[in-house]
C-alpha cells in the first residue's frame, strides 16, 4: 500500500462558504472487482457519516472516488474507470503524483506526473501533512 501526503484544498464546485477539504490518495493491491470496490467504498463513507442521498458538489463529511483499477476501462452509470474528472484537478493528481508520478493512466499517453505539471496551479492546493 502507498499513501500520498495531505493536501489541504478549497472546495470546488461546493456552496458557497464551504470549509475546505483535505485530500489523499491511497494505493492497494485488491483481487476483487471494480464494481464491489466502489460498493465498500460508498459504504465506508455510511459508515463514517455520509448520507447515502447526498447532493453532488456539496459539502460533505467523507468522498472516497475510486480514480482508477489497473488498466481497467469502465463507462456505466454505477462506475467509470479511470475517473472520468481526474486529469482536470490539481486536488486528485497531486496526492496521486505523490505516490505514482510515472503511472500512465487507460486513455492516456502521458504520466500522472507529466499531466499534474501541465494543469496551471491554482495555488489552492497546499501540502497539510506529510503523514497521516
Amino acid at each position: 500500500m502507498r499513501a500520498s501526503a495531505v493536501y489541504e484544498t478549497e472546495a470546488v464546485g461546493c456552496e458557497p462558504g464551504a470549509p475546505k477539504f483535505l485530500n489523499a490518495a491511497l494505493e492497494f493491491g485488491y483481487a476483487g472487482e471494480a464494481q464491489h470496490l466502489l460498493r465498500a467504498l460508498a459504504s465506508i463513507e455510511k459508515l463514517l457519516g455520509r448520507p447515502a442521498n447526498h447532493a453532488r458538489n456539496a459539502s460533505r463529511t467523507v468522498d472516497l472516488d475510486l480514480l482508477y483499477f489497473g488498466e481497467l476501462e469502465i463507462e456505466t452509470a454505477e462506475l467509470q474507470l479511470p475517473h472520468p474528472r481526474l486529469i482536470n484537478r490539481e486536488f486528485v493528481l497531486r496526492p496521486l503524483a505523490d505516490i505514482a508520478p510515472d503511472l500512465v493512466l487507460p486513455r492516456q499517453t502521458e504520466p500522472v506526473g507529466a499531466l499534474l505539471l501541465k494543469l496551471a496551479s491554482t495555488g489552492g492546493v497546499v501540502r497539510f501533512t506529510a503523514e497521516w
